[in-house]
């Protein structure tokens, strides 16, 4: 049993993300940096094929290992959902499964699947952040994950007092998830509201089915420093840990606690296979690069530049 280990601890948390005092330190980090650079991407999502089936005994259950990886401690999860109530409004924009179906009743589980965040840049899942679901895909579950996830990255001290300044959380549903989420996250009794600033943004491929407006407000392709990040990497991910769910679903909630930990782990062994192909890919990027810089006038740069900072000043007034 481990008895020492607190929340995460034997979790493997992103190596490549930034880190103030771990892999931000005086020797990689300058005054002259942008503060951008030290913005994680978290993505959010939910996966309805890890669910559980009832148990018969369930006060017979022995934790072993109860919320020192990935899954959170069962527990206090437990204490948020019963002083946690979920007025969740009605989709206004597409008519999105995960809003409009949260409270939705399944027979003979007792979890109907398991949301997460992850790393969106390296595909890494965050340390305690992996929630299982009651009902649907209801907000209280994903703020406690989101919630966790944050805390990995705000706890942290650099060099000169360095923290990390700000956090994009990227969610399929955000234009409903994101409205109130400031509240949720300080007025909850086992939530933290970090001081960092929070960006919202819904991933590319989910992005097309929302109504217009939410193009303009929550496409990555308009937020300073999110690149090329797509924003669903979970669903990358999922389809390598839902080759367990057929055996997970008819374990005790602790020794499927165990596995799904275990499988995390592996599951992020593929980030070697992307910093592969990354290498692979690079210098033919760096080519098309130069050719586009090469033909893109001073004056050129200076109007775009001009145009992004306006919207983005015009973004953050919405």
């Amino acid at each position: 049993m481990v008895e020492d280990a607190g929340p995460g601890q034997m979790a493997l948390g992103c190596p490549a993300c930034p880190q103030p005092g771990i892999n931000i330190t005086q020797d990689t980090w300058s005054n002259d940096d942008p503060l951008w650079l030290l913005e994680p991407k978290l993505a959010l999502d939910g996966n309805f094929k890890c669910d559980h089936l009832q148990m018969k005994r369930p006060e017979h259950d022995v934790w072993l290992r109860n919320g020192s990886a990935y899954l959170v401690n069962h527990s206090l999860y437990e204490k948020h959902l019963r002083v946690t109530n979920n007025l969740q409004d009605k989709s206004r924009c597409a008519n999105h499964k995960a809003v409009n179906q949260a409270n939705a009743h399944h027979k003979h589980v007792d979890t109907t699947g398991i949301g997460a965040t992850a790393c969106a840049r390296h595909g890494f899942f965050m340390p305690h952040s992996v929630v299982d679901f009651k009902k649907g895909e209801q907000q209280k579950n994903m703020d406690f994950s989101v919630s966790e996830a944050m805390k990995y990255f705000t706890r942290l001290k650099g060099p000169g007092d360095l923290i990390t300044p700000a956090i994009t959380l990227i969610y399929d549903v955000m234009c409903q998830y994101g409205k109130h989420l400031d509240v949720r996250l300080s007025s909850g009794q086992f939530l933290e509201r970090p001081t960092a600033r929070i960006h919202q943004a819904v991933g590319k491929f989910h992005l097309g089915v929302h109504v217009d407006k939410c193009y303009a407000l929550y496409s990555l392709n308009f937020l300073q420093g999110a690149g090329q990040t797509d924003g669903e990497v979970l669903e990358t991910l999922w389809s390598s840990l839902n080759k367990v769910a057929g055996s997970t679903r008819a374990m005790s909630l602790a020794h499927r606690q165990e596995i799904l930990d275990d499988c995390i782990r592996l599951v992020e062994e593929n980030v070697y296979h992307w910093w592969q192909r990354a290498c692979d890919e690079s210098p033919k990027m760096q080519d098309a690069y130069e050719d586009l810089r090469w033909r893109i006038t001073e004056e050129d740069l200076q109007d775009w530049d001009a145009k992004a900072s306006q919207a983005a000043e015009n973004r953050e007034r919405c």
